[in-house]
């Protein structure tokens, strides 16, 4: 049984009951990643990490509570787009609080419990709710339904790539060059 959520990570305590994270994080924010970090570790069922992104980001610059396992090359199926992706384990150096529900017997946070319960209710659980997020979704007007008060936070772009991979400035034409050519266009003319 599988059921998907819409929601704001931000809005979690934890990642219970979850045991396996995969983050498709190739454009994710550095506070974001602080943010997932944080709710990974203070969580007791969460034992993999799947990222895009390398040890120095995950584990030194964000503190996830993992170790890297393996990492192999990936390729989307429809856009031929290729990541490596990093399989990280918990190494339980941090032990979190994790949920504060139960549903069926397993801990759970506030976020994903009403979820975790249909998934375990049955199929007919989880189809009743994609239906009611369908209709929702077809009824939100973002134009309508925005609070100008709580506009998105916006950050600024970050070159992610090592220091030595950065992008180098585009050489500028040399003087002379450009002088012969306006040169040739001006005899040209005459």
């Amino acid at each position: 049984n599988i059921s998907l959520q819409q929601g704001d990570i931000s809005d979690a305590l934890c990642l219970d009951p979850f045991t396996h994270v995969w983050m498709f994080d190739v454009a994710f924010e550095r506070p974001l990643f602080s943010k997932i970090a944080k709710r990974f570790n203070n969580s007791t069922t969460a034992q993999y990490l799947i990222s895009c992104k390398k040890e120095a980001l995950i584990i030194h610059e964000c503190g996830f509570d993992v170790r890297l396992i393996k990492h192999l090359p990936t390729s989307m199926t429809s856009s031929g787009e290729g990541h490596e992706l990093y399989i990280y384990k918990r190494v339980n150096k941090i032990v979190g609080h994790g949920g504060t529900d139960e549903v069926g017997g397993v801990k759970c946070d506030p976020l994903w419990s009403r979820r975790f319960g249909q998934v375990n209710s049955g199929a007919e659980a989880v189809f009743e709710q994609l239906i009611g997020d369908i209709e929702e979704f077809c009824a939100f007007d973002p134009v309508k339904q925005r609070d100008e008060r709580n506009r998105p936070i916006y950050y600024e772009a970050e070159d992610w790539r090592e220091p030595g991979k950065k992008k180098k400035p585009a050489k500028q034409p040399k003087a002379s060059a450009t002088k012969k050519k306006t040169k040739a266009k001006a005899d040209r003319k005459s």
